[in-house]
């Protein structure tokens, strides 16, 4: 009895997902489709940058991988600034990007 419970909720769950599920709309499907055409660049992209020995204390390291996302958010309009830390901190900083949009929305702290 209690495997018969089982089932049927779960096909109860199954099905009940299928009956609500909503159509793409034109945008989402856009952003599949763009995410389909560049899926191999992503992967290179990774690839690129997980090889590059950028553990905490490697400051060259943690730069490069920081100089090579700058260059990814610049080709998007982003416009990328790398912040240093105390040379004394052994730590390589923080890399920050910003879209200026031109749109003032919300509070500002």
């Amino acid at each position: 009895m209690k495997a018969i419970k089982f089932i049927s909720f779960i096909l109860f769950i199954t099905l009940s997902v299928h009956l609500h599920a909503q159509k793409l709309t034109q945008i989402e499907k856009t952003v599949i489709n763009l995410i389909d055409e560049n899926h191999n660049k992503a992967i290179d992209l990774l690839e690129k940058v997980v090889n590059i020995n950028s553990g905490s204390l490697n400051v060259v390291g943690v730069k490069k991988v920081g100089d090579i996302f700058a260059d990814e958010f610049k080709t998007i309009g982003f416009t990328p600034t790398w912040y240093e830390m105390p040379e004394a901190m052994g730590r390589a900083g923080h890399l920050f990007c910003e879209l200026n949009t031109g749109v003032v929305k919300g509070k500002k702290i």
